[in-house]
């Protein structure tokens, strides 16, 4: 918890994914991860794409989609894909 609210890493391998409600203190602890490894790419705002799943933020909710993960799965599965299905919209 940083200033009343919950700060959130993800890590995985060489990958950070940081969220808290105040801006400023994302950019304190990338200050504080660049100081101790050096400068990083980083990306702020509402879409962002993080191992293969993108993420848009807004209107109180965040939409996860893996478009380009699963053409990516379905080129490797080397089959032949003869149907389709429609997507299905969950509101909770």
């Amino acid at each position: 918890m940083v200033k009343g609210h919950q700060l959130t890493i993800c890590w995985y391998v060489d990958d950070l994914k940081i969220s808290q409600k105040d801006p400023e203190v994302v950019t304190n602890v990338i200050n504080m991860l660049e100081q101790k490894f050096g400068s990083m790419n980083t990306t702020r705002g509402q879409s962002h794409t993080y191992l293969g799943m993108d993420f848009k933020i807004g209107n109180g909710k965040v939409e996860l989609m893996m478009v380009s993960y699963l053409k990516e799965c379905i080129v490797s599965f080397g089959g032949a894909i003869n149907t389709s299905a429609k997507p299905r919209q969950q509101k909770y």
